[in-house]
């Protein structure tokens, strides 16, 4: 239901796609981001996380429940709305809850 940029907000979902970690190049620095598309019942969202999150979400699995704190929403790719970390942001996995 995330219908404007800006944050923070807290999200939980499932990761819909394979995590897929990835090295860019910012200001000269060499950075993690690890990306991947969060689902609930309201609709996806593609989630981007940065530097030691990278590295704590490549080995998440699909179907993995989490919970994000203190992410920022803002305009990607063709205009699409992303959840993307910043250094306060952390993530939590979830029980599968026992009745979905």
């Amino acid at each position: 239901e995330i219908k404007t940029e800006g944050g923070p907000i807290n999200v939980e979902g499932v990761i819909a796609t394979k995590p897929d970690k990835r090295e860019v190049t910012v200001r000269n620095e060499k950075v993690a981001v690890t990306s991947f598309d969060l689902s609930d019942e309201t609709g996806k969202i593609r989630v981007s996380l940065w530097r030691k999150l990278a590295d704590i979400a490549k080995d998440f699995n699909v179907g993995t429940k989490i919970e994000i704190k203190n992410a920022y929403v803002k305009k990607g790719f063709g205009d699409q709305l992303e959840l993307t970390s910043r250094s306060a942001t952390s993530i939590e996995v979830l029980p599968k809850s026992e009745t979905a």
